[in-house]
């Protein structure tokens, strides 16, 4: 699937993203091309939920993606933050990270439309917005500079049976890195030339930034949105068709018309019986009452 079928006629303007009341239609405006806006309450909902995330792996819970791996490995101990996050445990998370996004960026087959992966992460910032996937701010605003500044992955189409998303969108989360290719306001090249191109610092990632990253459904989500804008669009434009093509072929009317009178016909009678029916009920009231 490509890009919308047909584009909506508003004029472009900024998209308030705030996590909570996103809809297909804007999901498919940020596809095409419009910016995106955020709010600081949403931004500190991450930056809050980011906090709760490190300051459970310091009291040394056990958080999926962070002190314990994924997958597998998800009851291995990967990295012990008790008492406090020092440089060797952050350089370890930021290794696993790295390798997480680079082991899972396997999809295969064309390239994904561009429009479907703007869909693919504006559906991703706006969940990242509600705080729950705990990660650093630095990748929501990643997120934003990438849709606003015009840095579009590249992407591949096909990805793997059983896990989802993951082999698709790791190649988002592969660009935040500075590696793989970006399309760069029309222009195909290297991650790390479009971002510094665009002013855009590289992610290093810690915590469970990678797993955000990978682990969701955003592309089959964006496609969802893309796909549902497009059916309304063509439900409504199909009525106009159907009567240009009637005239333009000087087709028989009749017919609607002979149905058209059988539907008011029946709309009049059912008024017509509901207000007998009425009728009924207040003589029998009266009659109960005598």
């Amino acid at each position: 699937m490509g890009a919308c079928l047909l584009l909506s006629n508003t004029a472009m303007a900024d998209v308030a993203l705030n996590g909570r009341d996103a809809t297909p239609k804007m999901i498919v405006r940020v596809a095409n091309g419009e910016a995106v806006t955020v709010d600081n309450d949403s931004l500190d909902r991450v930056a809050r939920a980011y906090a709760v995330l490190l300051q459970g792996a310091k009291e040394g819970q056990e958080i999926y993606g962070l002190t314990v791996g994924v997958g597998w490995n998800k009851d291995r101990k990967m990295v012990d933050a008790t008492g406090e996050l020092t440089p060797e445990l952050m350089e370890a998370s930021r290794e696993f990270n790295e390798g997480l996004l680079r082991a899972h960026s396997v999809g295969v087959g064309p390239d994904t439309a561009l429009p479907v992966v703007r869909a693919a992460m504006a559906v991703r910032l706006n969940n990242i917005l509600t705080g729950g996937p705990g990660v650093q701010p630095h990748v929501a605003e990643m997120l934003i500079a990438f849709l606003n500044k015009g840095i579009t992955p590249i992407m591949p189409s096909r990805g793997s049976v059983g896990q989802a998303d993951m082999t698709l969108l790791s190649h988002i989360g592969l660009a935040m890195l500075g590696e793989g290719e970006v399309d760069y306001q029309g222009r195909r090249m290297p991650a790390a030339e479009g971002l510094k191109a665009a002013g855009v610092e590289p992610l290093k990632p810690f915590g469970k930034d990678g797993l955000a990253i990978l682990s969701s459904n955003a592309y089959a989500a964006g496609l969802a949105a893309i796909a549902v804008h497009d059916a309304e669009q063509l439900l409504s434009a199909s009525r106009l068709v159907y009567a240009l093509s009637l005239e333009g072929l000087n087709g028989n009317v009749s017919r609607l018309r002979h149905a058209a009178d059988r539907r008011a016909a029946t709309a009049r009678h059912s008024a017509h019986q509901g207000n007998r029916d009425d009728q009924r009920r207040r003589l029998c009231c009266r009659q109960s009452r005598g």
